[in-house]
């Protein structure tokens, strides 16, 4: 999703530490609440950001991530304003990434 200009939008994320991403992960997955367009991005606190669809997490299921899926965890929402996209949303086949780093480095040596 991008706004005017080309600029990603803001998604919203899930945000743990690091320890508790997998249980965190496979809830999300579970209740097709992870946003698999965008990755999950690590913090500068150290923390963890997993996005989730939507433009918010019901609070019935931030409860359920920090009592029944992770006890003693902790979870709070977030914005990322500058979402990375996930592999697959950028739609590059295997084939063409090697393509493509394969012309770069052609303009790389051209430029030498």
């Amino acid at each position: 999703m991008e706004r005017e200009g080309g600029k990603p939008a803001p998604v919203v994320a899930v945000v743990t530490e690091p320890r508790f991403t997998q249980r965190y992960r496979e809830y999300l997955e579970k209740e097709k609440l992870l946003d698999r367009r965008h990755r999950v991005e690590k913090m500068p606190d150290g923390s963890v950001a997993l996005p989730v669809l939507g433009q918010a997490l019901p609070e019935q299921h931030l409860r359920e991530l920090r009592s029944r899926v992770a006890p003693g965890s902790t979870c709070v929402l977030t914005q990322l304003l500058h979402p990375v996209p996930s592999k697959k949303a950028q739609g590059r086949s295997p084939a063409q990434t090697l393509c493509l780093e394969g012309r770069i480095s052609s303009l790389l040596e051209a430029v030498k």
